[in-house]
């Protein structure tokens, strides 16, 4: 039985692609509160990360201002989901029995923990994304501005 479903869709070039993960375990009902909203905001950010930076530079500035509000909103998702998986992880645990080995009692708690685990992941790789828009617009700024680098290879 799926208790629930939550997907995340992203427009590219080649049309809609949809990210979906189905809760099947009624203990993820507090995660599933969670994480509904929250994939709204990472399908949010991932459709403002598809628009490339402007060339104009006031515009780049006010493009990356928005970015960086997302960065702290995101990292604080990215604490959420560690919590929860954290919780997961601790609910998961297995008692030691003659019947599982310990590579059964790991499979089996990573099993467990795929939902929180696979949302984790895609708030971390929006997370590192972020950082890499932002790294890359000071880059932009820089060039733009003319200024020298001290970096010598």
């Amino acid at each position: 039985m799926v208790f629930g479903r939550f997907c995340i869709g992203v427009r590219d070039d080649h049309g809609i692609q949809d990210d979906c993960m189905e809760l099947v375990n009624v203990r993820d009902t507090p995660f599933l509160d969670w994480s509904v909203p929250a994939m709204k905001e990472i399908q949010t950010v991932k459709l403002k990360m598809l628009e490339p930076l402007d060339d104009n530079e006031s515009i780049m500035t006010e493009q990356l201002i928005d970015i960086e509000a997302w960065h702290e909103r995101m990292t604080t998702l990215l604490a959420y989901a560690n919590a929860y998986l954290d919780l997961a992880e601790q609910d998961g645990l297995s008692h030691r029995n003659d019947n599982w080995t310990d590579l059964d009692r790991r499979i089996n708690l990573r099993a467990g923990c795929a939902n929180v685990r696979w949302t984790r992941d895609i708030v971390q790789g929006v997370v590192d994304s972020i950082k890499n828009r932002l790294m890359l617009g000071m880059n932009l700024r820089k060039r733009n501005a003319g200024e020298q680098s001290n970096f010598r290879p």
